[in-house]
């Protein structure tokens, strides 16, 4: 089973990068192959709206890495998208490279049947995390793969999605955040052993 994760932030190796590596290390364990791609080392130009993919699934522009990263994407079993929130929504980097996959889609499903997830972490407690979890996976239906949550049937639910934060607490009115190393907590560390069990059985 091929896994490929897919880091959306603009700071390389930071909070994102460290939630996504975790889970696919716990994947590697369970006997996946995963690679992890990180877009900021990637140069991707924008869609330009050609409408060339409207007719033939690939897109006019030939001068940047997104053909790269397209490789990796359509040899996946399964792909999990990791992002810090901005405004409420996906990073510009992770938007950027979502519109280029419009030629993944327009004239055939490309990745239909492929599994998704997402991870989202947020500065705030409550920060739109669950916002942005939706938003990816709205793109991942219309992509017509097949969404992946941290629950099993018979588990009880700790989260319908996988998110973390790194809000700490309060001193006095400063807000204290979370050192890279305490990410993976007791909370998350759940969540991803379900997802990592998800993940398998959907995929055998």
């Amino acid at each position: 089973m091929r896994i490929l994760g897919i880091n959306g932030s603009h700071r390389k190796g930071q909070s994102s990068y460290v939630l996504l590596k975790y889970v696919l290390n716990e994947l590697e364990k369970a006997g996946c192959s995963i690679k992890l791609v990180e877009l900021i080392d990637y140069n991707i130009k924008y869609c330009s709206a050609c409408n060339k993919c409207l007719k033939v699934s690939e897109c006019s522009i030939k001068d940047d890495d997104f053909k790269i990263i397209v490789e990796d994407v359509l040899l996946a079993d399964c792909i999990i998208f990791s992002t810090p929130v901005y405004f409420s929504n996906v990073t510009s980097l992770l938007k950027v490279f979502i519109d280029r996959t419009r030629s993944l889609h327009m004239k055939k499903d490309l990745l239909k049947d492929k599994l998704g997830a997402s991870i989202v972490i947020g500065g705030l407690q409550f920060g739109g995390q669950e916002i942005v979890a939706q938003i990816i996976d709205n793109y991942m239906l219309n992509m017509g793969m097949r969404v992946v949550k941290p629950r099993l049937i018979d588990s009880p639910i700790y989260s319908i999605n996988m998110v973390s934060t790194l809000y700490d607490g309060l001193d006095n009115d400063k807000i204290r955040y979370k050192r890279k190393e305490d990410l993976i907590d007791s909370f998350f560390k759940k969540t991803s052993e379900l997802l990592v069990k998800n993940i398998v059985s959907n995929c055998t």
